[in-house]
């Protein structure tokens, strides 16, 4: 059995303006009735019951009625309900319904033995509104059972967690969690030293602890091309996180290639650098000048 929602969501100024013309007995009916539709999903359509409700006679409850009655309509059942409050119920019950499925798949991912990279794209493409019509009660096991595919597919290199195929855009995660000799098997003429390859796992750890890993959304870089990009582009590790950002802050997309906009971004950072010594040093050529005046 769900539990009913223990509290709804109250406007004190909404409520001043409806309620500026209402005496103060007629407040109290109202705010009464309102917490018992909120409880009851809505209220008799009967004066004798809803003087009940409000613990006072029929005869007493009448007038005070007459002047609050427009604030509730008919629901088509013959049931009365304040419509401004069966909205703020129905909108906080699908926001707590949202959280407590994402909530849940935190749990199972956190939960879950998957390295972080895979577990990242298998949640990726989660959406919360397939899971709404779930009883709660088999939540956490439905979830789990739909992550727990998408780990599998995306282990056999077919899948995204979305039905797209991943063996290429992702083909780098392989090596990240393997060992350098694994590597040489598959690149052989393309690969770089042990050393090089090292780096290039570290270049990742970085991506990953400062979450950058919206970078994946395009074309990768293999070692032998990181390599290049250190040795001849100068790529140190102090400029690894900062060119990224860069990167990142214009958007990335599939046909893009980290090979050449790494380099592209350097160039920029470095006409930053330029103009930003110009501007510090302008001052001080003021100064000189004012010698010759």
């Amino acid at each position: 059995m769900v539990n009913k929602d223990p509290a709804f969501l109250f406007y004190s100024k909404d409520w001043i303006q409806g309620t500026a013309k209402l005496m103060p007995e007629e407040k109290g009916v109202y705010i009464d009735l309102l917490a018992h539709q909120h409880q009851d999903g809505d209220l008799p359509n009967d004066t004798k019951r809803l003087a009940r409700i409000a613990g006072m006679s029929e005869g007493d409850f009448l007038p005070i009625w007459d002047n609050i009655k427009n604030k509730f309509k008919d629901n088509g059942n013959n049931r009365l309900v304040n419509r401004k409050l069966t909205e703020l119920m129905t909108e906080r019950s699908e926001k707590g319904l949202k959280n407590k499925i994402i909530g849940t798949l935190a749990s199972v991912v956190r939960l879950s033995n998957a390295p972080y990279d895979v577990k990242y794209q298998a949640k990726k493409n989660f959406d919360y509104t397939h899971f709404l019509t779930v009883e709660q009660p088999k939540l956490t096991e439905v979830i789990t059972e739909w992550f727990n595919e998408r780990l599998k597919s995306i282990g056999n290199g077919n899948e995204d967690g979305n039905g797209n195929n991943i063996l290429n855009k992702y083909w780098f995660l392989k090596f990240y969690h393997g060992n350098y000799e694994s590597y040489l098997k598959v690149f052989n003429g393309q690969s770089t030293t042990q050393e090089m390859f090292v780096m290039w796992k570290s270049f990742l750890d970085l991506i990953y602890e400062k979450k950058l890993d919206e970078i994946f959304e395009c074309k990768f870089v293999s070692p032998h091309d990181f390599a290049k990009l250190v040795l001849k582009e100068r790529f140190s590790k102090e400029k690894w996180e900062p060119v990224l950002k860069s990167i990142l802050a214009t958007g990335v997309k599939p046909e893009h290639n980290l090979y050449f906009r790494i380099p592209q971004f350097m160039k920029y950072d470095k006409k930053d650098a330029v103009t930003e010594t110009k501007v510090e040093r302008l001052p001080d050529a003021r100064e000189a000048a004012k010698k010759y005046l």
